[in-house]
């Protein structure tokens, strides 16, 4: 008896902080903002940084979706011309599915 009056308080607070800690659709923008100018090689302060970070969140918010699952969310980016890219968001970590 003493096991499960210690364990649904344990999954009350892991439930808790999975919720809490759900990431935003602006934090994945960000993730894969920084993605994209660790894949290409740009350096911070360079000319093209400037335009990524100028330009890039208004575009990959119109090429990616959210779907909030409350404790995770599912985030889908569609670029063109390639297959649809599914990352699992849990605990501020983005995980590709």
């Amino acid at each position: 008896m003493k096991r499960v009056a210690i364990i649904w308080p344990v999954v009350g607070l892991l439930l808790v902080a999975l919720y809490g800690l759900n990431p935003p659709k602006p934090v994945f923008d960000r993730f894969i903002l920084a993605h994209v100018k660790e894949q290409q090689h740009i350096r911070k302060g360079e000319f093209a940084d400037q335009l990524y970070s100028f330009l890039g969140p208004a575009l990959i918010d119109q090429l990616s979706r959210r779907k909030n699952c409350y404790f995770f969310s599912l985030y889908v980016l569609d670029l063109p011309g390639q297959p649809a890219r599914r990352f699992l968001g849990i605990l501020h970590i983005f995980i590709p599915v």
